[in-house]
Parts: structure tokens; sequence; C-alpha cells
């Protein structure tokens, strides 16, 4: 209502100030327009609304803010129910934005409207503890407007804060934020505030209220505080200026009790607020004061669901208050406030977030404030709860009292220092991880303030050890169902993990940085050595005791003097050294252990033991520490073993230095007892054994020896497989000194614990014995064997042949039975190669002084020696055989029973290991074993050897495993030839490891060369009997050579070696000397170097030359095409899965093939036959990668020369798809050049004898589609896939052999009669093929990507490079990548195809052209319709592609035909006769003028097609006009200018895009046709569509965009303005350039305006008509055309616009349906603030 009457006066008034109005009103209106936008159903026009809001606002804040105040304060005065609460927020924030942004250039009134209008918000509400979001916004949008003054802001406060009557809290929580904005502006006006607002504490109830109030006099104070703090002396305002005031407030909420309120927010807030005020009261004010309130305060700390953090600062304020006035208030509650500061510090000293770690360190800061004057209560007072059995408690005291240590140990006493040293020796024992956590720290406080050197803190000590010697067990290690176990066990490894890190450094820095630790660390960290469950902390230990020995050493405190030598006081001597031994033996078990610092301790403390081994400890521990140096990057395994030797030589000689019965006796005491210390199956308990087994071999008290060894046989029998072996190498150690008691020893423990079990098994209730029971007698069985063969190897000599048969044999064989575990085989495996390798020794020769001490008649050998009366004697196995037996039954199972494996490598593969070394061990003993002896023994040898995988890792590396492998199996097989070395014996060894050499695995090749390698060499060495027959090395010769080209290197050279080492032999074998045929192997060095390249082509030629010695060397004979023959055998070589195997036996084959084809005359079928199946067989790849595919077929072609016709003929009746043999085949025939030539002509001639395809049959309709027409011929498409095969073939040799450059071979191809012959007929048939379906049974082959490879094949054969290279980047076989509609390719993929070959071939060929067009022309008759049109369509680009010379003696004869087609009777030929006349433009100009106006007039008419629904024909007629336009720029149209400008217009707004976009391109280019007489009526029509142009400049279709551009482009030049023709040819004369709409529009307007200030109302006009356009593009560009119109006009025209017309059409555009029009409405509204 008000502003109808406002517009009404307007009208009236004729003043100039009613003028002026009446434009502000225009620009509210549009501001009111986007105020409306700003709630729109659609988020894009919300968010454009806003954003041209605020951008309005940028440019006018006055007026927007004036609107804006206008809207918002009848929302705000109006009942609070009856407005939208979101649009008032909206428009709020608005305000807020714009106030932020511009607050510099706000008007004086337009600040007093925004204070007004918050503040009037604020004090709106009639519930005075409603905060709503608008009295929010509104409240901020005060605090902005603070930043450089108040005073307006707070008088408008002080208006409505009117004494008695109690603020909004809007109003008070405004002030309180104002405080903190700022703070020396309102510091003017705190008196004032608390004269008013102090008196009405009293009437607060709400909460809410109360908040605000508190948050007000918080903030009061603290700007009191800091306004003293940087005030000078001179200011007004002091901390004792509003104490008055501050003590009202103070009783006032006491009396209220806002502290106690049940409200959260309330009781935070007051409690800030009454700590901030007693920081600003004086001593006697506190006093009164301060009891009640550090009891309030501590009451709220048992609210644990109040966040502590403004609670524990109030509380701070309070004791910083009480302890800088010294008041005794504060000794007074001590015991509460530490009493709640301890249990909160408990239950804080979790984890700690951001927030809860500044509460935390709250809480520590005020207890060191209370410490400062109660230390010692306060120690009493923790220790008083060190009873609580409550881990936070615990933890909790830690904490507090490492604090104090900390913070405030200048307070602390020594007797408050000796009561936290001694009063938490309870807490060391802790089981929970976060109390030890909690320790550690306390320690570590304790130990930097010096509190540990006191009595009772050893104790502690101990406890960082124990915590260092933690073991870590891996979640690995136990697998759990439930996730959150799983979870909760990770976590806890993590912060074990972390704890033992933590002690560890804890220990070395207090032995570093701590002054007099070594009194307390040295010797009592030696204890910890010797004690169990220690070993994790050696690493730690070791380090600081070896620091502490070396100052010892510097301060002379350890070394060797004329006095006593120092001792380790309670610490034995031997226990150390025997420990220290067996711990070097296996440090890897030891964490954080280093060899080098442990040699150097020990070292160190070889005084401290005995003064005789100083000299020997330094020599040899000097040599072990350079053998640490120099082992990195050694063998592990040797480096180990060699460890190993030297400890125990070490060990050796360290008793040898002592000489002393009785400190060997208590040596062997301190390492037996010392057995419990290492873990079961350890190597440290394995050597722990051996180093017993060599101390007790130098006791000499025999039972003493007894004695200990039935302890140890007790005690490790059926112990772990590694105890057991540690026990067996004891007795062979022990056995070399004290053999009889071994002996007995041994046989007293087959007694007990196997003669008896096995007799109790033997009775009826043996089948209930029990799994462990049957495990105990197998570990007792093989722990016996292994003993006896380390007894066997360690015993001395002389008493070999005396025990061996007689009690050791006896002994061993019923032990060797009922074995089922691996590692029970390998130790009796390992027994019997330690007894095999004792009788195979050199030196069991001995002499027996003329006694004869021997066994059995058949269990030695005698041999008198008459010289010296000596007898030698020979022991032999009789048990050979049954040994080897059992050794293979072995091999036969690999079950791991209940033993833990000997190494990480699964225990089957260490028994196999030794299961080698004996069956090679026994093989080489007398007599020699049989072939079934030796088959049995080698098959499980060898499938063990080659199949051995290569995947498993651990403490033995496999490389090791697998050389040791290849080594025993290498001894084992020239054991085997050794013992009979003939052709046979090594033919049967060949074949026993054959199948290897054609493995799939290159580790499996390798290893069965290698063992071919070494029994060829061994046996070529050696003597054999020869033989005439030669077979049998012929044919391990073709069974050889394929793997002199395998992808190994290693291979290759180990094969040429094997075929050498053949020939060798065949020589030998056919009795010539070795002389005369050495210089025939001269050529193998040179096949060597080429077969170690790395290069194929040079490997190759290296078995090139192999094969024609190989040929040489051979009798024809063996080289004949018969089975098991040389060349059958290579033949099968073919196919083996080593591709580069299978190449080197095709090579080899083809040089046979090539010198002895006479050999295969009456094999050709066979043959071919075999290679047809080997291709079949073989994998289908390139040929290029495939040498032996590529091979074979090579064979073929040497096949095919002799016998061209009768082949092509076989393949051509054979159905397609052609096999990949057969068209492999005839790739490679069309690589020869005569071959090709012969077989294209006659497969041309058959292709123009039979009819291209047949029309559909009613059964094709049915089973293809209804679509289908025709159906191509299947003859012809054998034909010419035989062909495109021949064609394809040749064209890759001659690519090939071009290399970039034109051959002259195939210049001549191109000029032979032939090659047009053969193009013609092709593209005919290209053009033939279009929607032309395969027959039913040939799915697979489409006829018309057929014919186009065909097509592609013929160019690249008949024509040169360059023009295969012009087609291919004009990508014109690109139709092979685009898919086929239902009904086949159509024609428009032909049409261009052709285009771009003429074109190519008129451009690079220009003289072929007349040839071609004679030779297409005889089609032009044909009866097929597709034919006819590929004719039309050839004539038609011949005209447009040739140059005018040729043009000119054509272009009749085609005119002519064309014009006549023109009533043909389908359209495809009519169109393509206009698009053939439409090309005259390309021929000369005189033609040009002659045919020109028949040309137009023909187009004419075609775009009157009576039959043409599809307008097909008349968009083809318009597109030749445009063409034919844009090439003959200088036609006269003045007559038809006008009539085709009234034609095109109205296609401007068809929906069809192409007419339309073709309407556009066509009006553009009429402004190059205009003269004097049609300019004028051509500029009218430019005036007209000049605005729709611009419009559909923006069209949704980019084909329509890009010809509007043109168009522009070219009319701007008829517009006579240079200004705006050089501006649209700059922006629009890119194509691909996207223009960005409302800066082009803006640009555009400013141009228009300023060339025609006459016009720029109709054009505005004529803008707002579309503003009611069919498209949403249009309408939006319309609106902001006319908003950068409307923006850029001056002043002067401004006044001519009609506002009310335009507000009422942006009005209306701001209700489009369409959301992007109604937001790009909204913008051009922004840019109309001027008005």
């Amino acid at each position: 209502m008000n502003l109808l009457i406002e517009k009404d006066m307007v009208r009236v008034s004729q003043s100039q100030n009613e003028t002026v109005e009446l434009e502000r009103v225009f620009a509210r209106d549009m501001v009111s327009a986007l105020i409306c936008a700003c709630f729109d159903r659609d988020d894009k026009v919300k968010q454009s609304a806003h954003a041209s809001l605020n951008d309005y606002g940028q440019k006018a804040p006055n007026l927007v803010l004036n609107s804006l105040y206008s809207h918002l304060m009848p929302l705000i005065v109006t009942n609070h129910h009856k407005v939208d609460q979101e649009r008032k927020v909206k428009l709020l924030e608005s305000v807020l934005n714009i106030v932020e942004t511009n607050i510099h250039e706000l008007s004086a009134s337009c600040r007093s409207q925004v204070i007004l209008l918050a503040s009037e918000e604020l004090i709106k509400s009639q519930k005075k503890s409603l905060v709503t979001p608008s009295q929010g916004v509104s409240s901020k949008l005060l605090v902005s407007l603070a930043q450089h003054t108040v005073d307006d802001i707070m008088q408008e406060m002080i208006k409505n804060l009117r004494p008695g009557d109690l603020p909004s809290e809007g109003v008070v929580e405004t002030i309180a934020a104002l405080f903190t904005k700022n703070v020396l502006g309102m510091a003017a006006y705190i008196g004032q505030i608390f004269k008013i607002i102090v008196p009405l504490c009293g009437l607060v109830k709400a909460n809410t209220t109360r908040v605000a109030f508190a948050k007000l006099f918080g903030n009061c104070c603290e700007a009191i505080l800091e306004y003293t703090a940087v005030s000078n002396e001179e200011s007004t305002i002091t901390r004792e200026t509003f104490s008055v005031e501050l003590s009202e407030i103070y009783q006032s909420i006491n009396k209220s009790t806002w502290i106690t309120s049940r409200d959260l927010e309330v009781s935070k807030l007051t409690a800030r607020t009454l700590g901030k005020i007693c920081r600003l009261f004086d001593k006697q004010n506190l006093e009164e004061v301060a009891g009640r309130l550090i009891s309030l305060l501590l009451s709220l700390f048992k609210r644990h669901n109040l966040d502590l953090i403004l609670i524990t600062k109030s509380l701070g304020d309070v004791l910083i208050s009480l302890s800088a006035y010294k008041s005794d208030v504060l000794t007074d509650s001590k015991e509460a406030v530490a009493a709640i500061l301890h249990n909160e510090i408990c239950n804080s000293g979790g984890e700690l977030t951001a927030e809860t770690a500044k509460s935390f360190n709250e809480l520590l800061r005020c207890f060191g404030i209370l410490s400062e004057r109660n230390a010692t209560f306060l120690v009493h007072f923790i220790l008083n709860k060190a009873t609580f059995r409550d881990e936070r408690i615990r933890s909790g005291n830690l904490i507090a009292l490492r604090h104090l240590i900390n913070a405030s140990d200048e307070f602390l006493t020594s007797t408050d220092k000796e009561l936290i040293l001694k009063g938490f020796h309870k807490h060391l024992g802790e089981v929970s991880i976060k109390v030890r956590h909690d320790m550690t720290k306390f320690i570590t406080a304790m130990a930097t303030h010096d509190y540990l050197q006191s009595d009772g803190g050893r104790e502690y000590v101990k406890f960082v050890v124990c915590e260092c010697s933690t073991k870590i067990p891996s979640i690995e290690d136990s697998v759990h169902n439930n996730a959150t176990v799983a979870v909760q066990l990770e976590e806890w490894e993590k912060q074990r993990k972390k704890q033992r890190e933590m002690c560890s450094e804890l220990l070395h820095l207090m032995a570093t940085t701590i002054e007099k630790t070594d009194e307390l660390f040295w010797p009592y960290l030696f204890e910890f050595l010797l004690k169990p469950n220690f070993e994790n902390a050696f690493g730690p230990v070791v380090r600081v005791l070896h620091h502490i020995s070396n100052v010892k050493l510097e301060k002379g405190e350890i070394e060797d003097s004329e006095e006593a030598a120092p001792k380790l006081e309670n610490v034995s001597a031997t226990d150390l050294i025997a420990r220290f031994i067996v711990v070097l033996s296996d440090l890897k078990r030891f964490p954080d252990c280093a060899c080098d610092t442990f040699l150097k301790l020990l070292r160190n403390l070889a005084i401290c033991f005995d003064r005789k081994l100083v000299g020997l400890w330094h020599e040899r521990i000097t040599e072990m520490l350079e053998f640490c140096r120099n082992s990195n990057g050694q063998d592990k395994r040797m480096m180990r073993v060699s460890w190993e030797e030297k400890l125990l030589a070490f060990l050796s000689e360290t008793l040898e230095r002592m000489e002393n019965q009785e400190w060997f006796c208590k040596m062997s005491t301190s390492i037996s007892s010392q057995f419990s210390l290492y873990p079961t199956n350890s190597q440290s308990k394995n050597f722990s054994l051996r180093c017993y087994g060599v101390i007790l071999s130098q006791i000499q008290d025999k039972d003493r020896i007894q004695h200990d060894l039935n302890l140890a046989v007790d005690q490790f029998i059926h112990s772990s497989a590694r105890e057991r072996q540690g026990l067996a190498m004891l007795m062979g150690y022990v056995a070399s000194k004290h053999l009889d008691q071994v002996l007995s020893e041994l046989q007293n423990t087959v007694a007990v614990y196997v003669t008896t079990k096995e007799s109790s098994f033997s009775n009826f209730f043996s089948v209930f014995k029990s799994e462990k029971t049957l495990n105990e007698l197998e570990n007792a069985k093989s722990t016996v064997a292994l003993s006896l063969g380390h007894l066997t190897y360690h015993m001395p000599r002389e008493m070999l042949g005396i025990k061996l048969e007689s009690e050791i044999i006896r002994m061993l064989l019923p032990l060797l039975r009922g074995l089922r575990s691996a590692n029970s085989k390998s130790h009796a495996a390992e027994a019997i190669d330690l007894i095999g390798q004792a009788l195979n020794n050199d030196h069991v020769s001995l002499c027996t002084g003329g006694k004869m001490l021997v066994g059995p008649v058949d269990s030695a050998i005698m041999n008198r020696s008459a010289g010296d009366g000596c007898v030698e004697i020979s022991p032999s196995l009789t048990a050979r055989d049954e040994l080897l037996a059992r050794l293979v039954k072995y091999f036969k199972n690999d079950a791991t029973g209940d033993d833990t494996p000997i190494t990480k490598v699964p225990a089957f593969l260490t028994k196999n290991i030794k299961i080698l070394r004996a069956c090679t061990t026994l093989s080489e003993l007398e007599p020699t074993l049989n072939d079934g002896d030796m088959r049995k023994m080698l098959k499980p040898c060898l499938n063990y050897v080659m199949t051995c995988d290569a995947a498993r890792k651990g403490e033995i590396s496999y490389e090791e495993i697998l050389v040791t492998n290849a080594r025993e199996l290498n001894h084992l097989l020239v054991a085997i030839l050794k013992k009979k070395n003939t052709l046979q014996n090594l033919e049967f060894i060949f074949q026993q490891f054959e199948d290897y050499l054609k493995s799939e695995h290159s580790y499996q090749r390798l290893r069965a060369i290698q063992c071919c390698e070494n029994i060829f060499s061994h046996f070529l060495n050696h003597p054999f009997k020869t033989d005439s027959k030669t077979a049998i090395v012929s044919l391990l010769l073709a069974k050889i050579i394929p793997a002199c080209g395998d992808n190994v290197d290693d291979i290759r050279l180990k094969s040429l070696m094997c075929v050498q080492r053949l020939l060798e032999i065949q020589i030998k074998c056919s009795g010539v000397s070795k002389e005369s045929t050495l210089e025939g192997f001269g050529i193998l060095t040179e096949v060597a170097d080429k077969l170690t390249s790395h290069e194929s082509d040079v490997v190759y030629d290296g078995i090139r030359n192999l094969s024609k010695l190989v040929c040489v060397r051979l009798p024809l004979d063996v080289l004949q095409y018969n089975p098991g023959s040389f060349t059958c055998a290579l033949m099968d070589a073919l196919l083996w899965k080593q591709q580069t195997s299978a190449n080197t036996a095709c090579l080899v084959l083809i040089h046979i093939f090539e010198t002895r084809s006479a050999l295969f005359e009456r094999k050709v079928e066979q043959i071919v036959s075999c290679i047809f199946s080997k291709m079949d067989l073989l994998p289908y790849e390139k040929l290029s990668s495939n040498f032996t595919r590529n091979g074979i077929l090579k064979l073929f072609v040497i096949l095919f020369r002799h016998y061209t016709h009768q082949v092509l003929d076989a393949i051509l009746v054979k159905s397609l798809p052609f096999s990949n043999a057969a068209s492999e085949c005839l790739l490679n025939a069309g690589a020869d050049h005569n071959l090709m030539l012969e077989s294209v002509d006659y497969l041309v001639d058959s292709l123009d004898s039979i009819s291209p395809y047949e029309e559909a049959s009613i059964s094709t309709k049915l089973f293809k589609s209804s679509a289908v027409k025709r159906v191509a011929s299947k003859r012809a498409l054998t034909i010419c896939t035989a062909l495109e095969s021949l064609l394809v073939a040749y064209a890759s040799k001659i690519e090939n052999e071009q290399k970039g450059r034109r051959s002259d071979e195939q210049s001549k191809m191109m000029n032979i009669p032939l090659a047009y012959k053969v193009i013609s007929s092709l593209i005919v048939r290209l053009g033939s093929m279009c929607e032309a379906k395969s027959p039913h049974n040939l799915n697979k082959v489409n006829p018309y990507r057929q014919a186009v490879d065909l097509l592609r094949a013929s160019f690249l054969v008949f024509f040169d490079t360059q023009v295969n290279k012009n087609l291919d980047n004009l990508q014109t076989w690109s139709c092979l990548d685009v898919e086929a509609t239902s009904s086949g390719y159509d024609f428009n993929y032909f049409c261009e195809t052709l285009h771009l070959i003429l074109m190519t071939l008129c451009k690079n060929e220009p003289d072929k052209s007349e040839k071609m067009v004679s030779c297409v022309n005889k089609y032009v008759s044909s009866k097929f319709e597709l034919q006819r049109a590929t004719v039309v369509a050839f004539f038609a680009m011949v005209v447009q592609e040739t140059l005018e010379g040729q043009l000119d003696l054509l272009l009749e004869i085609i005119i002519n035909s064309l014009l006549s087609r023109l009533a043909d009777n389908s359209p495809i030929v009519r169109k393509l006769c206009l698009q053939g006349l439409a090309n005259i433009v390309y021929a000369p100009s005189h033609q040009i003028d002659r045919y020109g106006a028949v040309v137009i007039d023909a187009l004419v008419s075609g775009m009157e097609d009576a039959d043409d629904p599809q307008m097909a024909i008349a968009l083809q007629a318009m597109n030749g006009l445009c063409d034919f336009l844009n090439k003959a720029p200088n036609t006269n149209i003045d007559a038809q200018l006008v009539n085709i400008c009234l034609r095109v217009r109205p296609c401007f707004e068809k929906e069809n895009v192409a007419i339309r976009s073709m309407a556009f391109r066509l009006f553009g280019m009429l402004a190059n046709f205009t003269t004097s007489n049609t300019n004028s009526k051509f500029k009218d029509q430019i005036d007209t569509s000049f605005i729709q142009i611009v419009l559909h400049l923006f069209d949704s279709n980019q084909q329509v965009v890009k010809a509007c551009k043109s168009a522009l482009c070219r009319l701007g030049a008829s517009m006579d303005n240079q200004a705006l023709s050089e501006y649209l040819y700059d922006k629009l004369n890119s194509d691909s350039e996207v223009v960005d709409c409302n800066k082009f529009m803006n640009e555009l307007s400013t141009i228009v305006i300023g060339g025609y200030p006459g016009k720029a109302d109709i054009f505005i006009q004529r803008c707002i008509g579309f503003f009611t356009a069919q498209w949403p593009e249009l309408r939006s560009a319309a609106a902001l055309f006319s908003g950068h119109m409307l923006h850029n006009l001056d002043e002067d025209m401004r006044e001519t616009i009609n506002k009310d017309q335009i507000g009422d059409a942006f009005t209306q555009l701001m209700k489009d349906s369409d959301s992007s029009v109604r937001a790009d409405a909204a913008r051009s509204i922004c840019l109309l603030y001027c008005y």
C-alpha cells in the first residue's frame, strides 16, 4: 500500500526532487526483487540472488542497507508468530556481510539505522530468557560495528538498560561480547553498567539469563585486569576502583546460589566470574570469602559431567591470590583441596585429549601452588593413599609425586625424600601397564634429582631391569576370533614395547649422565645375567656394564697389580664365563645385544677371573672381534658354524690354560646348572651341551664323567630335536677320550629307554599305547643312533675296526626301525653318513703291532705288511644294503611328527640333504650296486633335488640349500658312474632326469643340465668301452641341443659343453683319433662367445654354426625322417615348453632341410602333416615374437615353391574362416614377389566373374533381421580372404624393405596394368558391400570390413609410401573402428572413404585418375544399385579433386552423366548428383562460367524436391549453395538476395539443428554479395536479425553457436561500425574458444550503445521480447544483455527508458519456470544499482 501511494505522488509531482525519488523507487524495486529471490524454491537461484544482493551492497551499501532496513523493520516490530524467522535471519546475515566488508563506507544515518535495527531485534522479545537466531545475528552485527568505536552502540544499549527493569539476554550477551572486542573503549562504561546491572542480580531467575550475566561480569573483571595491566599510573581505573561493586556482585551471586545451580553452564561461568573477582579483592575481602568459595569450588569437582577447565582455573585464581598474600586460609583448606585435587588427578590420568590436557595441567598447577607451603603434608598425604588397590589412585600418586619432585623439589626436606624413596617399594610389583609406565617416569624424576643413590634405590634399578627383560609377544603368535580381543592385544603390545624402550634408554642415561651411578650398578647388574627371565635385558645391561668397565679401566680400578686381583663380589667367575660363552653363540636371541660389546666386556673382566687368562683372552677376543667385523655379507650359516668353532676353541684353550681339575669340575657344574636358563629347542641349549662335552672330555675322574653322562641322558633323551642333537655331539666329544664310558652309557640308555618300552608294546595292551609314548621311544632311538654316529666319527681310529660291527652296527640297526618324524629320520641319516665317512677316511689304516684286533672274517680285510710286521685293517660295512633301503624309505615319507624343526627351513629339507649325503657315502663302498637298487635310490633323490621349491626362507638361506642339493646329487651320480663307466650306464643315468630338461621352471632345467655336464665330463675323462653303435650318442645329442638356446645363459653354456662332450664321445667310439678332429671343434669357441650374448640374433647365429658342425659330424642315416632318428627327435623338441629351446630345434631342422632336402623326397606329405599339427599345437603369437612358428612356416615355404597352384587350390576349397595354419601359410607365400603376382591375378579374375552379393532370402530375413536386403557371396568372401592374405603379406614386405624410401620394386608394381585392374575392382566391391551381411554360417566375417581391409592392402602394394601415409593421416580407414548398424555399414561411410581415397590419388598421382575412370566406367550400367551409386560418387569426387589440366578432358562427360542421373529412381543417386554438380566450383573459372547458371538452377530446384520427407536433399541443396557462393565470390545474385533472406530468416527458429545452423551460415555469407543496389535493403535485414543472432550465440547446440559466430563476423563489416566489427571478429573468430556470456554482453552492450545511441531503446525492447523465447538459453542471454545495456547507458539515455516496463519485465522473468533463467535475471538486476 505504501509503495502504491508513493508512485501516485511521483506521477503528480513535477519537481526535480520528485524525479530523483522516482529513480530511487526503481532501484528499490530491483533490490526488492532480489530480496524476494533470496527465498526462491531453487537453491541455485537462492545462491545467485544472495550473491547478487551482496554485490549490489558492495556497490551501493547505503542503498541496499536502507532497503533491507525497510524490509526488516516491519518484520521486527510485527508479532513474532506471524513472521518467517528463517527469512528474517537470512536478511540479517546479508546485512552483517555488507557491514563487515563496507564498514568504512557506511554513512552516519545508515550506521544509526543498522544499530537501531539490531538493538530493536535484541529488545523486542517478550521472553527475557529467549535468545533467537535472529538476535544472535543482531548481536554479531553490533559487535562488528564496534571495531573502532562503541560510543553510539553503547548509547543505544544504555537506553535499553532501564534501572529496575531486567534487560533481555541478547542485550546482556552483546555487552559482554563488546568487552572482548574493544576493551579500552568499553572501560569507560564499566561503572555505568555496574550501576544499572548489579542491583538487578537478585531478580535473575532463569538459568540462561544467569549465564548471560555471568559472562558479562567475568568479561568485565578480565577487562579490568587487562586495562590495569596496560594502563599508566595516571589512569582513573585501578583494581580498587570497583571494589564495592565487585563485593556487591559477589554477595548477590552468593545469595542466589548461582554456583550451585543444576545448570552446568551457570555453574562453570559463575565459578569463572568468582575466581576473577577474587583476583581483584584485597587481602581482607579475600580472606572473608576464600574459605567458603574454596568449599563451593571443591564441591563442583564432584559433578563428574561438568567440564572442569573453568572450575580448575577459578580454583587456581583463588589459590594464587591466597599464596600471594600468604594467607592462612590456604593452610586451613589444604586437606580438602589436596583430597579433591588428588582425586581429580587420579581420574584424569588416562588418555588425554587437547582439551582434557589443559584441565589436567591446571590441576597439577594447583597442586604445585599448594605445595609451596605444604610440601611435607602432601608427601604424607600421598603416602597414605599408596595403600589403595585402585589402579587410578596408584597411578595418580606417582603422577602427583613426580610433579612435586620436578616442580617443587626445593620445598622438600631430606626426610620427605627418604619417605618418597622407601614408601613406594610396594608399587614395584605392579601388574598394570599404566602404573608401571608412570612408575618409570617417577623413577626418571628420582634419578634426575639423585634419589636412587640412597638406601633402597636398587629396588628401583631392579624394576627398570625387569621392564627391560619383558618379552613382547607378537600378535601373530595367537589367533583370536574376537576382533575386540585382537585389538586389545595389539594395543597392549604397543604399550609394552613402549615401556621396554623407555626403560632401556633410562638405564643407559642413568649410567652415562648421572654421577655415582657406577656404585649403584657395579657389580649389582651382573646378578641379572645369571638369573632366569632376564634374557631380554641383556642388551641394555651389558651396554651399561661395558660403559662402567671402561670407566673403571680408565680410572685403574680393575687393572692387574702386585696386590690381589680385583674380584666381582657375589658373582661366580665360572658362572659368568659359562654364561657369556653360551650367550655369545646365539646373540640374535637376545634383543639389542651387540657382539662387540659382549666381547669387550669379557676382555675387560679377564683380570677379575684369573691372571692366567688376561693375555690369552686379549689375543683371542681381539681375533674374534676382527672376525665379527669381517663377517658382513658372508653366508650366515657358515658364519655361525665358524663362530661356534671359534667359541669352542676359545673354551678349550681356556681350559688348557687353567690346567686345574677342580676348576674344570666347577665349570661343568656351572654350565650344567645353567641349562634351565635356555629355552627349549634353542641353539643356545644345543651349544651349551657341546660346551659341556668339551669340558667333560678334560675331566679325568671317570666316576664324575659317568655320573654327568647319566644326568645328561636322563635330562635330554626326550627333549627337542636341537637338544638331542647337542646330546649326541656331547657323546662324540667325550668318546674321543672316554670311549668305554660312552658306549656303556649308550647301552644302558638302549636298555632303559628303548628295549624296555618296546617289550612293553609286544603284549596285548600295545594297542592302547599313547602318541606321547611312541614319540618318546622314537626320540630315544634317534638320539642313540645319532650318538653312535658321532661316537664312530670321533672315536680313536685304532678302535674302529674293533668296535664297528661288533658293537656299533649291532646296536644301530634296531634303532633305525619305526622312525616316523622327519627329525628322527634326519638324525638316523646323519648317523649313517658319519659312519660311512669314518670308513671312507684315508687314515683308517692303523698299525696294531702284530696283534690282530678284528671281528668276523667278512667284516674286515687284512693286508699284512711284510716290511714292519703291521696289519693294515680296512673295515667294511656288511649292512650297507639294509641301511640304503632304510634311507630310500625315509625319502618317501616327509611327515614331521611332533618334533620341532632343526632350523626354520622345514625339517624334511634338512633330512633329505642328509639322506643324499648318506646315499653317496654308501654308494662309494664296495661292492657296486645293481641297476634296480640304483633306480630305487636315484628316483627319490632326483625328485627331491629337481623339484625343491625356491620360495622358502629361513635361518638357512634357500640358495645354500640349492648349492648343497646340486653338490650332493653330483657326488652321488659320479659315485654311481665310477662303478660302471659304460654308454649304457650313461644312458641309464640320463633317462632318470631327462624330463627335467623340458621343465617350465628354469631352476629345474639348470639342475638337470648341470648333472648332464658333470656325468658327461666324468664319462669322457675316464676309460670306457668303445662301441660301434652311435645311436645312443646321437639320441642324447638331439635331446641336449635344444637346451643350447635356453633363455638362461648358464644353461646355454653348459648345454654347449654337453654337446662337445657327446661329440667327443662319438668320435672316441668311432675310433678316430682325437688329434685329427680338433680342428673341427674350433668353431665351438665362436659358438660359446655368441651364446653368452644377450641379443637373441647373436645367440641364434651361434646355433646355426653349431648346426653345421653337428650335421657334418653325424652320419646320414641318423638324419633321415624316421621314428627314433635324430631329425624326428628334433621335431618333437619343437613342442618344448621352453620357447627358446624349441627355437633352437627349429634352427637345426631348417639347416637340415636346406642342406639335406633330398633325404625327404618321399616324406613330403608326412612332413606337411607334421608341420600343420605342430603349428596347431603351438601357442599362437606374432611371428616376430614366435621364432619357432616362423621357422616352421619357413619350412612350409620351401615346400610351397614347388607346388604353388596345388597348394592354393587346396586352401580355397576350405571353409571360412581359415585355420590359423592356412592363414599363416598364405601370409608367408605372399611375401614372395612372383608367387604374389601370379596368385593375385588369378584371384581377381575369379572375383570379377561372380556376383558380389545375392538378394536376401526369406530364411535370411527371418534369422537375421528384416532390414537385411543383401547377403554377400560365399565364393567371393573366400577369394577376398585369400587375396587379402597375399596382399597384406607383400605389403608388409615392402614396408620392411622401404624403411621410409621409395623402392624400385614398388615403382615397378605401380606401373603394371594389374594395379589399375585390382584397385578399380576393389573400389566397386567396397561400394557393393554397403549394408550387405554375411551368410548365416559366417557371422564372424564382415563383408564391408573385409572389403576395406582388402582395398587398403592393395594400396599398400600398388602405391608408394607417400600415398599410403597421406591416407593414414586422413584416417581413411577409420571406418574399421566404427560399429556397423543393424543392417550393416551405410553408404555414407563408403562415400567418406572414397572421397579421401580420390583426394589423395588426385593430389599425389594425378595422371592415374583418367585410367581409373576408364576402368570404373564399365560398372556405370550395372544392374546393382550400389554399383551405380558408387560410380556417381566416384565421378562427383573426381570433379572436386582432379587438377585443372586433367579435369578439362573429363568434365563434359561427367556433367552430362550427373545431369542424366538427376531423374534416377534412387534418392541416394539424386543426392549424390546434386553434390557432384555443386562441386563444379572446384573446376577452372571458365568452366564455372559455363556451367554456373545450370548448377544454381539445379540447386534451387533441389531445395523444392517433393519426394524429400527428411529434407536431406534440401539440406544438400542449401549446403551446395553455400559452397558455391563461398567458392564463387564474384557471382551476381542481386535479383535473389532479398528473396533468399526472406527464405532463410524463418529457419532461424527451426527445431532442426542442421537447418538452423545452415540458415545462419547462409545468411552470414550473403553479406559478401551485396552491392550498392542491395546494401540498404540488406542492412535493414541485419538490424532486424542482429539481436536474434547475438542471442543464438548461446544456443544449446554448438553447431548453431559456431554458425552464429561465423555470421556475426561477416555481418559486422556491413553495419558501418568499425569498433563493433573489430570486436566481433576478435571475440568470435575462434570456434574453439568458449564465449563468457556475462563478459561478452557487457562489452558488446558498451560498443552498441556508443555506436547506435539512438537504437539503444529499440535493442533493449527486442531483448525484452526474447524474455518469452522458446529456449531457456535465449531467455537467460536476453536477461543478461538487457541488464548490461541498462547498466551501460549514460544519465541522459536512462531518462528515455521506460522503467516501469523494464521493472515489470524483470519481475516476471524472476518468476520463470527455469531456475537458470531466474539466476541470470538476479545477476542482471544486480547491475541496476545505478538506477
